[in-house]
């Protein structure tokens, strides 16, 4: 009996298999038949393409890459520190503020302002080695997207040339050296706006210089908008198409910004506030950074190439933060302001050969880089930071002389 009902199966089976393929064949021929009385149907062209650089035999493992102009291009960027989304596996947001430097997360360690991911931008560290808010602060306003040409990465800590912050992963930046005249404006959803402008002038002996500039403003979805206001301006000469020689740069950026930082969670249980609201509204803070940079390349010295590159930086920072919510000073409240500046310069030689990254050099030692105001060589290296500063202040942001200064801990001891 049982033999006799699985026979009965498989015929079934078979058969079901014989009525699917008559009626795709009958669907297909019907197709076949429309196409003849009606015309072929016409399917429109789709073309896919991949941008990349053919680093066999250059990379040294398969943990590090680059990223081409176009992937940049293709890129939506709703804050510049998305483009470093083009690295596989980086992940880019913020906290307190689009002000603020960006918030990093790769390989499953948060990076928090960049304090494991070295950064450089033609070749300058954008990373700040003494710092009030945390070391290795990135903070990249400074650096207009469409002026990004290129990006090359590492991740893990197995490159010791790309320097001490490099435990985690590096990125470098290159800027592109001509823009076709051009302005653009745009709007969003969140109260932002953006303006942006560049041309490049062409000069004797083939040189370029490049002018480019955008203003930005943006308020976000929170109850105080961030109410961001920033400004880039960027010169740049550079020597003529695929010709070696010399190559200056300045950046200059001054941004202003609220920040929504954290908040109770009782407070929005209690209906204090909303999801998007803060207790404290004088929470933000301004920031400006100018930088000059140099470089200089060979690349017809043998099988590598030589080059030398030079740049100084001057850069402030100033955050307010009230993290005690009137927890320390209930009748004024209490905010902590917190103001970081200093400016570095820098030189070094850098020989490679085609099949390797450029080394950089090491940073200055704690003592020297606490060391307000003092020059201090480090082989071609020198460095002059200014003194961090904490201080207690009313809500307020108005320079009304209202902040107490706190003790400051001796240099080298721990903050």
């Amino acid at each position: 009996m049982t033999s006799h009902i699985k026979g009965g199966r498989t015929r079934l089976a078979q058969r079901a298999r014989w009525v699917l393929l008559g009626v795709g064949a009958a669907g297909i021929a019907g197709l076949a038949q429309a196409e003849e009385a009606g015309g072929a149907h016409e399917v429109s062209e789709v073309v896919v393409t991949a941008s990349t650089h053919d680093l066999l035999g250059v990379a040294t493992t398969s943990s590090q890459g680059s990223v081409t102009r176009q992937e940049l291009e293709l890129r939506p960027a709703y804050r510049v520190g998305q483009i470093m989304e083009t690295v596989p596996g980086l992940v880019v947001t913020a906290h307190s503020g689009e002000g603020k430097a960006n918030q990093y997360l790769l390989r499953g360690f948060n990076l928090d302002h960049g304090t494991d991911l070295a950064t450089y931008v033609d070749s300058m560290p954008v990373n700040a080695r003494v710092h009030a808010h945390g070391q290795g602060y990135t903070d990249l306003n400074f650096l207009i997207p469409e002026l990004a040409t290129g990006l090359k990465f590492t991740k893990g800590p197995y490159y010791a040339s790309e320097g001490d912050f490099a435990s985690v992963g590096s990125n470098r930046v290159s800027l592109i050296d001509a823009l076709s005249t051009r302005m653009s404006v745009s709007a969003g959803s969140v109260n932002d706006q953006r303006l942006f402008a560049a041309t490049t002038f062409d000069l004797a002996g083939g040189r370029r210089l490049l002018a480019a500039g955008e203003t930005v403003h943006l308020d976000g979805p929170w109850d105080h908008g961030d109410n961001l206001r920033k400004v880039n301006l960027a010169l740049r000469l550079t020597p003529a198409a695929d010709v070696d020689g010399l190559s200056l740069t300045g950046l200059y950026y001054r941004g202003a910004w609220n920040a929504t930082t954290d908040q109770p969670l009782r407070a929005i249980a209690a209906g204090l506030i909303s999801r998007f609201g803060t207790l404290d509204p004088s929470d933000g803070g301004h920031a400006e950074r100018f930088s000059l940079s140099a470089s200089y390349i060979r690349r017809d010295l043998g099988p590598g190439d030589v080059g030398l590159s030079a740049y100084a930086i001057r850069n402030e920072l100033t955050l307010y933060n009230n993290f005690t919510h009137f927890l320390v000073d209930p009748s004024p409240g209490t905010s902590m302001c917190r103001t970081t500046g200093g400016s570095w310069w820098a030189a070094k030689r850098a020989t490679a050969s085609s099949a390797s990254p450029s080394p950089s050099g090491s940073r200055p030692t704690r003592r020297s880089a606490c060391r307000a105001g003092v020059t201090t060589p480090m082989s071609m290296r020198a460095t002059a930071a200014s003194g961090s500063r904490w201080r207690l202040c009313s809500p307020t942001k108005s320079p009304s002389g209202t902040c107490r200064p706190m003790p400051r801990p001796p240099c080298g001891s721990a903050t």
